[in-house]
């Protein structure tokens, strides 16, 4: 999982790429452990992680946005490109509003928990064990 530092590096960096009159970056990544069983025993074990943005931008009440999980800077690049065409070929929105400017956010309690990132096959493989031993 990257730190905070680096991820709003990332969105910094999409940013200066940007030539729209606004825009907005939403990042995200998550990591996924799966265990399939047959017979009460693990037939395989999968493991995901994927980390993703998405870039909104609009030139007056002309929006587009464009996704990508490929993080690299020619995707990012292609990323600003495919927004930034499909804002400039869709009609006006007459419905459209303005970014919000800076905003303060209260605390959020943590939703990461480094304990649970740190589970192995084999962790999983043992509390599943457990719950199905009754």
């Amino acid at each position: 999982m990257r730190k905070r530092e680096d991820i709003q590096a990332l969105i910094g960096q999409i940013l200066a790429l940007v030539r729209a009159d606004e825009a907005r970056v939403d990042y995200w990544s998550r990591r996924e452990l799966a265990a399939r069983l047959g017979e009460n025993v693990i037939t395989q074990n999968l493991c995901t992680s994927e980390e993703c943005v998405r870039l909104h931008v609009a030139n007056g009440h002309r929006h587009g946005s464009a996704i990508t999980n490929c993080l690299d800077v020619d995707s990012l690049r292609e990323l600003v490109h495919r927004a930034e065409s499909i804002a400039g070929s869709v009609p006006d929105d007459p419905e459209a509003m303005p970014v919000l400017g800076p905003q303060e956010y209260p605390e959020v309690p943590p939703r990461y928990y480094e304990e649970v990132s740190n589970l192995t096959p084999v962790d999983v493989a043992g509390q599943i064990a457990d719950a199905i031993a009754p």
